[in-house]
């Protein structure tokens, strides 16, 4: 190689200070080093000059981490890194290099809906997206949606800087220098896309030649992040705090729900930059708690804890616990099901009338057998029918019907019903259907027979002595129409 071109590689093309090298990218220092070895890796030993591979590796860490550095306006002090932080650096190269991510792949997500009067979760979903995408700086996109501070023009000398940290780099990445302009495109894009043919394109459409992301951002929020717009929303977020009660768990409205309205809440206050303190948190948490909902002593057990007391997040738990206690015993209960004494023979009460039609000998009770057809005996639903159909209406096995809902069936639906119930029981004992329900049948119509006799009896005041004794093996038909010739009725 003429000595003119040597010349040239190593004093004109060469790096002489950390910003010239953090100007680089690590791949570009990997082809240059390289690009050297096969220039002077052959020359004699007096002038030959090679890099290693792992010697590369090493010099191109010390580059990701002099860029990072700069990234966030530090500069630190060389003379402090040893060979375990070069290591370190190797270690994480891949993570402080990042190329122009793919726009397709960056807004395919469309639940994003920009909606002016609920800004805030559209912005709330874009700081999201930000931050799972890494630019070309090789940290996430995260760092241009923050509010406008002013930077430093010169670089702050940090003899070690935390460049490791995503929060530190979020908060001190500057909006200037290599890579600045790239993502401030991509953010830019995104807006666009979610954006076009709103009324937020109206607010950007300007930002559009230069494509600022940031700019474009920062304009969304100074305009539907106004002082009015903050008033109205702390007043939405009082609205939740003071109108939202829990008087225990409903089909809409459940312990959950009511937590997630105050922390909702909670998130609204934050955002407008006037967050509530711990206490005024839990005083509103409290109030919204009813006396229906049975919480009373778990209250009472919260306020002598102290520590509870300090901490929101602690209060909540610890009547969670006292919810899901009650919830535990209400599901115990649920699992046995109610079953009415009623059915066994005799003169249970129920819910039937439980007297005779004089002159008829036949018992209108509805207190032993009527109790099953509305499900009464249950002792395992799980052999019951879902459903059955007569005359063309649903009847429900399982269900047990209110006094007007069964007055409204008719005789066939009634008898069909009771029948879906008895078959249950007939599994139960072992009988077949209609053994076991003309025994129901004929017990219910000798205990309506036997009040009967009871009733007539006392209504005569018959002194007895002048009745007749009744033979207990003549059947009860035959008993009832004997003392019916005795008493001169029809």
């Amino acid at each position: 190689m003429p000595e003119r071109n040597i010349t040239r590689i190593v004093q004109e093309e060469g790096i002489e200070t950390a910003r010239q090298l953090s100007a680089m990218k690590p791949n570009d220092i990997k082809d240059s080093l390289e690009s050297v070895n096969r220039l002077f890796g052959n020359r004699a030993q007096a002038s030959r000059i090679y890099f290693s591979n792992p010697r590369i590796k090493r010099i191109m860490a010390i580059t990701s981490y002099i860029r990072r550095c700069i990234t966030v306006n530090r500069i630190p002090d060389i003379r402090l890194i040893n060979e375990i932080d070069v290591l370190n650096f190797m270690e994480n190269m891949e993570d402080c290099t990042g190329e122009k991510p793919s726009v397709d792949s960056l807004v395919k997500d469309e639940n994003i809906k920009f909606d002016y009067t609920k800004f805030i979760k559209f912005r709330e979903k874009i700081q999201t997206l930000m931050s799972s995408i890494r630019g070309i700086r090789g940290i996430t996109l995260e760092y241009l949606l923050r509010n406008q501070r002013n930077e430093d023009l010169f670089l702050i000398e940090d003899a070690s800087p935390n460049v490791e940290s995503s929060e530190f780099i979020k908060e001190s990445a500057t909006f200037r220098g290599a890579g600045f302009k790239q993502d401030n495109d991509i953010l830019f894009t995104v807006l666009r896309h979610y954006l076009t043919g709103t009324s937020g394109w109206n607010v950007i459409s300007r930002f559009s030649r230069e494509k600022d992301g940031r700019g474009a951002y920062l304009a969304l929020r100074g305009r539907y992040e106004s002082a009015a717009y903050k008033d109205t929303e702390k007043a939405w977020a009082t609205h939740l705090l003071t109108d939202t009660f829990y008087k225990g768990d409903s089909a809409k409205h459940t312990w959950e729900k009511y937590v997630s309205k105050h922390l909702e809440a909670h998130r609204i206050f934050e955002d407008m930059e006037e967050p509530l303190t711990e206490s005024m948190k839990i005083m509103y948490f409290k109030k919204g708690i009813r006396s229906e909902s049975g919480l009373e002593s778990e209250l009472a057990v919260a306020r002598g804890i102290a520590n509870v007391n300090l901490n929101f997040d602690a209060f909540v738990n610890q009547l969670t616990e006292g919810v899901a206690n009650r919830r535990s015993r209400q599901n115990i209960n649920k699992s046995f099901p109610r079953e009415v004494s009623s059915f066994e023979r005799g003169r249970g009460r129920g819910r039937g009338r439980g007297r005779s039609n004089r002159g008829r000998g036949r018992s209108t009770s509805r207190g032993s057998f009527h109790s099953q057809g509305r499900g009464g005996y249950r002792p395992n639903t799980n052999s019951i029918p879902n459903t059955i159909s007569v005359d063309g209406k649903t009847l429900y096995p399982n269900k047990n019907y209110t006094d007007e809902e069964y007055s409204q069936l008719s005789y066939s639906q009634k008898g069909s019903l009771r029948r879906a119930r008895f078959n249950r029981r007939n599994q139960d004992n072992g009988e077949d259907t209609e053994s076991q329900y003309s025994r129901v049948i004929k017990a219910a119509i000798t205990d309506g027979i036997n009040q009967a006799l009871q009733s007539n009896d006392e209504s005569k005041q018959t002194d007895e002595s002048d009745t007749p004794q009744v033979n207990t093996n003549v059947s009860a038909t035959e008993q009832l129409r004997k003392r019916r010739r005795l008493n001169g009725d029809n």
